[in-house]
């Protein structure tokens, strides 16, 4: 029933179902441990001529929809307060003080955590390779016994968010290994709630705005536009376990009403 929803909701007039593995088990583990999970048979058995080609596909978002549902979302769920991409977009389109602005579209486009925000430097940055990113030191998990942790490698895709940050270090002349902001935890709450006070009432957010907002926001709009792994969010993100990233799918939680429009309560 999700598969024909998801396929009319995505605009296909059909889905096709194959299964690709012979061997059938409920546990991963089972499925790496086995020499050929796929069977001797199985690859002939696949109509491959007359499968269609996979493409891209984008995913249309009623983001008015999404902004109304946050309510019942935040009451009925573990999600913490998001704001959605429009939003996020409306706030640095209002935003006209360049080191608030870069600070908030970094926290945006990385969903880093504001201490290791505050830590960036221009030498973290990889913008001009051919898949651009930024390489962040995780700062929250305990470091290992032996050695230092590995940073974490989270892409960027965005080439008015890569322009904007090369200008901004540009124009600051930022050394290579000088941080990007040159304030402190405290001095950065401050600036963003300082921003968001001086914002007209049309403009003001729904819901109180941290730093520490837009890297839930970050999460929040890659599982709405359909992230097709819940463990490369968390690689991302830097969680230590897959709970913390799975409180993030909540939000797909009220997404149950047609569900009951297929019950039937009176004959």
């Amino acid at each position: 029933m999700r598969c024909r929803r998801f396929t009319a909701r995505w605009g296909y007039g059909a889905f096709y179902m194959a299964r690709l593995f012979a061997l059938c088990t409920q546990k991963p583990s089972i499925m790496m441990a086995d020499p050929a999970p796929i069977g001797e048979h199985n690859n002939r058995h696949l109509p491959q001529d007359n499968l269609l080609p996979m493409r891209e596909v984008s995913i249309e978002v009623d983001w008015t929809r999404m902004q109304r549902q946050r309510a019942a979302v935040l009451k009925h769920t573990e999600v913490p307060p998001y704001l959605i991409l429009p939003e996020v977009q409306q706030l640095l389109n209002h935003c006209y003080d360049d080191t608030t602005y870069q600070l908030i579209n970094i926290l945006w486009h990385t969903g880093t955590r504001i201490s290791e925000c505050l830590t960036l430097t221009p030498r973290h940055f990889v913008l001009d390779a051919d898949e651009p990113y930024v390489s962040v030191n995780t700062l929250k998990q305990k470091q290992p016994r032996q050695g230092r942790a590995k940073p974490r490698y989270i892409p960027i895709s965005d080439e008015e968010f890569i322009a904007s940050l090369k200008r901004f270090i540009r124009a600051r002349n930022i050394k290579h290994d000088e941080r990007l902001f040159a304030f402190a935890y405290s001095a950065a709450i401050k600036r963003i709630k300082r921003f968001v006070a001086t914002l007209d009432a049309d403009l003001q957010p729904l819901i109180s705005v941290t730093p520490h907002t837009f890297r839930h926001s970050f999460a929040i709009n890659a599982v709405i536009q359909g992230i097709p792994s819940i463990q490369v969010l968390q690689g991302w993100l830097g969680h230590k376990t897959i709970i913390s990233t799975l409180i993030y799918t909540q939000i797909l939680a009220l997404e149950t009403h047609h569900f009951m429009q297929k019950i039937q309560f009176r004959i």
